[in-house]
C-alpha cells in the first residue's frame, strides 16, 4: 500500500502551519471576536444595571420575551423533527428501494401514497414532489437504485472501549442493508499503543460474521461475501508533521488509505458514501436506506453533506442524573436543528460522496472540531455552494459515565467545552479562508456574512443568556436599593414571573417529546419504561433551571481561551 496523498490540508491553503496563521493579528482577531463580544455585552449590561436600571430592566423585559418567542419556536422545530422521524420511519423502505431500482412505474405509485399520507403537514407535500422530480430526472443513471450504492463508513477510535465498539459495528452488520456494498473502517491511532491495538484487532477477528483486512499488512481486495460485513483496519502513524492528535488528522490518514483502496477495487465515486461514525454510534433503524434514498433523491448531491439526528439515548438510564439533563438538552437542540437545514452544520456524524471527499481534499487535520470543520472547508471549497441536507434518520450515542459523581461533572464539563471550542475554531477558520484569503473572492458576500453569523450567534447566545437571566436579572436591585420601589421594577418582576412560568411549560412539553422518544428506541430494543423512569425524565425537566446557571461556563472558558491562544487539544469522551 502507498503512503496516503501528501496534499496540503491544513486550515490555511497558503502552505503555512497553523502556528505560523496564528501569529496574523487578524486571524486571532477572528480567534477571539465571540468571547470579546460575549464579555463586552456583559460589562455593557452590567454598567446599565449599575448607572441606569431602568434602561436594563426596559432592555431586559424585552430580551425575556424574545427569548420566550425563540423557545416556543424551537419547541415547534422539535415537534416537527420528532413527527418527521416517524413517518421515514413507517416507509417501507425494503419495497421501496426495490421498486426504484426494478419498477419505476410502482415506485411512483408508492411514493405518490407516501406522499398523500400526511398532505396537512408542513413542507410533506412539497418534499415529495421535489423528491420524485429527482428520482425521474436519475432513471437513465446509475443512481436510479439507492439499495445498489456502495457504503464506506468510518469509525476512528482512539483508546475507547473496545466493547463499546463492538456493539456499534454489530448494529451496522444487522442494519439489513446488502453487506456485499458496506466497506466499515477502524481507524486507529498508533499512538494507543501496541497492546490497545493487539485487542482492538484480535477482537475483530472473532467476528465470525465479518472479512478482517489490515491495510497495513494485506494491500489485497477482501472477499466478497453478501452474507458478511468486510472490515477494513487502518493505523494513523504517531507525531506526523502538519497535525494535531485527534480525530480529523485520523479520518484524513484513513480517508487517504481508503480512497487509494477503492481506487483499485474500481469504486465509482459518484455512487459511493462516506459515512463517519462515532465508536459508539449505533445507526437507528433503516439509517443507511434513508441516507442512500436521501442521497439518490437530492438535487446537487455533491455539493451536499447528510446529517442524521444525534441522539444520546444508549445508556441514558446508567448514567448520572447530570449527564443524561445534558443529553437531553443536547438531542433537543439536534431536533431543532435538524428543522434548520440553513443554519445546521456537521455534527458528530455525516455522510458525502466520495467525489465530493476527494475534491475537497479530505479533512482538516491541524484543528480539533473536525465536524463542525469538514463541513467549513467544504462550504469554502466549492465557493459557498455546499449545504447540509437532514435525513431524519438518526444515530444513538452514549450519555457521559463515570465512576464517581465528581468524574461526570468533570467529564461533562470537559465535553461541552469542547464543543463550544468548535465554535471559536469555526469563526477563525471561516474568517480566514473567506475574507483573509484570495479564494474567499469567489463567494458572494451574502452568503460569507450569512455562514459567519450562524457561527457566531448560537455560541454567542450560549455564553451569554444564561448569565443575564440567571444573575444580571438580579443586578439593579442590588446596585440600586430604591430601585425596587419603582414601577419598572414591579414590571420587570412581574414580566420575569410569567416568562418563567412560560418557560417552564416548554421545558415539560420538550421533556414529553424525550420521554417518547427514548420510550419508541426502547422498544426497538425489546425494553420498556418502568416508573422510575418517568420520575427520572420529570425530575430532570424539574431541576435543569438549576443546571442552567452555570450553563454558560464551558462556552466562556472556550472562548477565553479563543482571546489569549490558550488552545485547547482533542479530548476524547470516556465510554463505557
Amino acid at each position: 500500500m502507498t503512503s496516503p496523498d501528501t496534499t496540503n490540508n491544513s486550515s490555511d491553503t497558503t502552505g503555512l502551519t497553523i502556528e505560523e496563521v496564528r501569529k496574523n493579528w487578524k486571524y486571532r482577531f477572528f480567534e477571539g471576536f465571540t468571547g470579546t463580544s460575549a464579555i463586552l455585552f456583559i460589562f455593557i449590561l452590567v454598567l446599565l444595571a449599575a448607572y441606569n436600571p431602568t434602561a436594563l430592566a426596559i432592555f431586559l423585559i424585552v430580551y425575556s420575551f424574545f427569548i420566550v418567542l425563540k423557545s416556543a419556536l424551537h419547541t415547534i422545530y422539535t415537534f416537527y423533527t420528532f413527527n418527521n422521524i416517524y413517518r421515514w420511519e413507517k416507509i417501507e423502505w425494503s419495497k421501496l428501494l426495490n421498486l426504484m431500482g426494478n419498477n419505476s412505474e410502482e415506485a411512483i405509485k408508492l411514493m405518490n401514497a407516501y406522499q398523500a399520507k400526511y398532505p396537512e403537514k408542513l413542507n410533506w407535500d412539497h418534499e415529495w414532489i421535489e423528491i420524485k422530480k429527482e428520482y425521474q430526472k436519475n432513471l437513465e443513471t446509475q443512481l436510479q437504485s439507492p439499495a445498489d450504492l456502495f457504503q464506506i463508513i468510518f469509525i476512528p477510535i482512539y483508546n475507547e472501549s473496545i466493547q463499546v465498539m463492538l456493539q456499534s459495528i454489530e448494529r451496522i452488520y444487522k442494519s439489513q442493508y446488502r453487506l456485499d456494498r458496506i466497506w466499515l473502517v477502524i481507524a486507529r491511532e498508533e499512538r494507543a499503543g501496541v497492546e490497545f491495538n493487539n485487542n482492538l484487532k484480535l477482537a475483530v477477528h472473532t467476528l465470525t460474521w465479518a472479512n478482517v483486512v489490515d491495510l497495513d499488512e494485506n494491500p489485497d481486495l477482501p472477499e466478497q461475501d453478501k452474507n458478511k460485513l468486510n472490515i477494513l483496519l487502518t493505523s494513523h502513524p504517531a507525531d506526523l508533521e502538519g497535525e494535531i492528535k485527534g480525530k480529523g488528522s485520523n479520518l484524513d490518514w484513513a480517508g487517504r488509505q481508503v480512497s487509494q483502496f477503492a481506487y483499485k477495487a474500481k469504486l465509482d465515486e459518484d455512487n459511493t458514501l462516506i459515512t463517519v461514525l462515532d465508536c459508539d454510534s449505533r445507526p437507528g433503524k433503516n439509517f443507511f436506506q434513508i441516507l442512500s434514498f436521501r442521497f439518490c433523491t437530492t438535487a446537487d448531491r455533491h455539493n451536499a453533506g447528510f446529517q442524521p439526528i444525534p441522539v444520546f439515548t444508549n445508556n441514558y438510564f446508567d448514567s448520572t442524573l447530570l449527564s443524561s439533563l445534558v443529553a437531553t438538552g443536547t438531542t433537543l437542540w439536534n431536533f431543532v436543528q435538524t428543522s434548520l437545514p440553513e443554519e445546521i452544520h456537521h455534527f458528530a456524524n455525516y455522510s458525502v460522496s466520495l467525489k465530493l471527499l476527494r475534491q475537497t481534499n479530505f479533512w482538516v487535520k491541524d484543528l480539533v472540531s473536525e465536524d463542525s470543520l469538514f463541513f467549513d472547508k467544504n462550504f469554502c471549497e466549492l465557493e459557498g455552494k455546499y449545504r447540509s441536507v437532514p435525513t431524519f434518520s438518526y444515530f444513538e450515542s452514549d450519555v457521559v459515565e463515570s465512576d464517581t459523581f465528581g468524574e461526570a461533572i468533570f467529564n461533562q464539563y470537559r465535553q461541552l467545552r469542547r464543543w463550544a471550542y468548535g465554535g471559536v475554531e469555526g469563526f477563525s477558520f471561516l474568517g480566514n479562508r473567506l475574507f483573509l484569503q484570495s479564494t474567499g473572492s469567489k463567494i458572494e458576500i451574502r452568503k460569507k456574512i450569512m455562514i459567519m453569523y450562524h457561527e457566531w450567534v448560537g455560541h454567542f447566545f450560549w455564553s451569554t443568556m444564561p448569565f443575564v437571566f440567571c444573575f444580571v436579572m438580579f443586578l439593579p436591585s442590588i446596585f440600586n436599593t430604591g430601585f425596587n420601589n419603582t414601577v419598572t421594577a414591579s414590571n420587570l418582576s412581574f414580566f420575569s414571573q410569567w416568562f418563567s412560568l412560560i418557560s417552564y411549560f416548554f421545558l415539560f412539553t420538550n421533556g414529553f417529546v424525550i420521554l417518547h422518544f427514548i420510550r419508541s428506541r426502547l422498544e426497538h430494543r425489546d425494553q420498556k419504561l418502568n416508573w422510575h423512569h418517568y420520575l427520572d425524565i420529570i425530575l430532570q425537566v424539574t431541576i435543569s433551571p438549576m443546571l442552567f446557571a452555570v450553563w454558560f461556563l464551558p462556552p466562556i472558558e472556550a472562548q477565553i481561551r479563543g482571546i489569549f491562544g490558550w488552545y485547547l487539544g482533542f479530548w476524547v469522551t470516556p465510554k463505557k
